[in-house]
């Protein structure tokens, strides 16, 4: 019994997996098997969003043939692909727009919190980001996380660095064995480039609800490279998505990942699985798939057709802004995106329709 346990020591939750896969996906075992899904919510979130990033068996199951979506919902931290963070400056003015509580954590989301103020506050524009070295102390981390700690060496284990796996993609020799497993020494970091594209590739919907402050007051968070990500499920989503989005435009890389953000959701794994964006996405892969970009608005340039939200049809549609979509013979019956909500709306980036916020062209 005693080797059993230092064996099963020694198997991560990623190899778990990887077995898992490798086995459903043979041909023996579910050889009608079309599609592959991920899908984590919370700290399950931050399971999917690394085991995507790193895992040469998920690679293995799109190389035979089968497609794989995978879905974020609301994680509080992720693995980032390089030393730049979002700057968090604006948590603190979010906070004390709100008015009455204006400090973690005695503001409580249930009881102080105006969610739509915060919420807005958090999502009206884009975040910037910047090497975290670079920032200042008010860029890193703000009061409203509790803390004026900025050195990144504090919490339950100071001897990880801010940068060091699992917050961000890298590691150096001065990482203990625990936090320098096999599995990302033998795939990821052996392969870096590769394993980023190929994330980049994969279809991915991030999801949170925009009244997801829950974990403002998560009494567990003391660690500055879990902090430096944002205060809450919400800014922590969005900023990483952003991030995603950035990196891979910087490196003039197409990518498959995409944000639904959910009105009045909050921190409730089946309020959000259950909301109608995800469904259609999950179920049927109405979210944003190539046959949901429209093809009818090719003159982007705004002498003609622009993208206009049509209330009857619940998407967006090529149109003048005086007729519908289909008195033109340019258009088609897909919509750009069904679920470009406020402040995002669609836009033509990097050769792709999206969903965006103005300047996210960065």
């Amino acid at each position: 019994e005693s080797k059993k346990v230092k064996h099963r020591d020694k198997t991560s939750s990623y190899d778990a997996l990887d077995q898992l896969l490798d086995y459903m996906s043979g041909d023996r075992c579910m050889p009608s098997l079309k599609r592959v899904v991920l899908l984590g919510y919370s700290g399950g979130a931050q399971f999917v969003q690394r085991y995507s990033l790193t895992s040469k068996v998920l690679q293995a199951v799109e190389d035979r043939g089968l497609s794989t979506s995978v879905f974020i919902g609301a994680p509080l931290s992720i693995a980032y692909l390089d030393d730049e963070r979002p700057d968090l400056s604006r948590s603190e003015r979010c906070w004390n727009e709100i008015g009455g509580c204006d400090i973690w954590p005695e503001c409580r989301p249930d009881e102080d919190m105006n969610l739509d103020a915060w919420s807005n506050c958090s999502i009206d524009e884009p975040y910037r980001f910047m090497p975290f070295q670079d920032m200042d102390d008010a860029k890193k981390m703000p009061v409203t996380l509790g803390t004026n700690d900025t050195s990144c060496y504090s919490g339950a284990n100071p001897h990880v660095k801010w940068w060091s796996w699992k917050y961000q993609a890298k590691i150096d020799e001065s990482l203990t064995a625990r936090h320098k497993p096999a599995y990302l020494l033998d795939n990821y970091f052996a392969n870096q480039d590769y394993y980023n594209r190929r994330y980049a590739e994969r279809h991915t919907v991030w999801l949170v609800g925009t009244h997801d402050g829950e974990s403002v007051t998560f009494p567990g968070r003391d660690h500055c490279a879990d902090l430096i990500q944002g205060d809450s499920h919400l800014p922590v989503t969005v900023a990483g998505y952003q991030h995603t989005w950035k990196y891979f435009l910087n490196r003039d890389i197409k990518h498959s990942h995409d944000l639904l953000l959910l009105p009045n959701v909050r921190h409730v794994h089946h309020d959000a699985f259950a909301h109608d964006y995800v469904r259609s996405c999950l179920v049927h892969m109405d979210c944003w798939a190539k046959d949901q970009i429209h093809k009818g608005c090719s003159d982007w340039d705004h002498e003609g057709l622009h993208p206009v939200w049509d209330d009857k049809s619940q998407m967006w549609i090529c149109s003048d802004g005086d007729t519908d979509c289909s008195a033109w013979d340019g258009c088609d019956d897909a919509g750009i995106h069904k679920h470009c909500k406020e402040p995002q709306q669609p836009m033509f980036l990097s050769g792709q329709w999206r969903c965006a916020w103005d300047n996210m062209d960065w």
